[in-house]
């Protein structure tokens, strides 16, 4: 058996906490049954999940607020990616000090120029403005680490992807 881990609400009235096994994905027991996963069906977007090495057995945190993070960051991912077959990871590494989600994806990646901006609300990419939504996603997402005290970040090349870090 594997060693569990744990994802506990910071609410006290909240219950029980979220176990999951070590090797099975902290975030997708959280987003795998969430509106995203039929739009990425349909797209043909696969989506795959790692949880690295030396991840703590429990994580405390808010999961509301961290599955909304994530469903705002796959939905954008889903969303952009144009190629088929499309692919996200979704992957959680730990170093001394911190604890890194990334959700990766085969789109068609962010201009340099335009990086610190996709977290602006109302941004959208001149390319990208006939795709439905409202530019508010990476910003939401970006409120909500910023609320826990946490970074977000992107890291992008043109036709290479996006990664965004949490």
């Amino acid at each position: 058996e594997g060693t569990s881990i744990s994802v506990h609400d910071d609410d006290p009235g909240a219950g029980v906490p979220h176990e999951v096994r070590r090797g099975e994905p902290v975030v997708a027991a959280h987003v795998q049954h969430e509106p995203v996963a039929p739009v990425a069906a349909r797209k043909g977007v696969a989506v795959g999940y790692e949880l690295g090495d030396g991840v703590p057995d429990a994580i405390v945190g808010d999961v509301g607020r961290l599955r909304q993070i994530v469903l705002n960051l796959l939905s954008n991912a889903v969303k952009f990616i144009d190629r088929r077959p499309g692919k996200i990871a979704v992957t959680c590494q730990t170093t001394a000090d911190a604890c890194t989600l990334c959700v990766a994806d085969s789109g068609p990646g962010i201009p340099p120029d335009e990086l610190e901006r996709v977290f602006v609300p109302f941004r959208r990419l001149p390319q990208h403005r006939d795709r439905p939504g409202s530019g508010l996603g990476l910003y939401f997402a970006k409120t909500l680490v910023d609320q826990q005290g946490g970074r977000i970040w992107a890291e992008s090349a043109p036709g290479e992807g996006t990664r965004i870090f949490v």
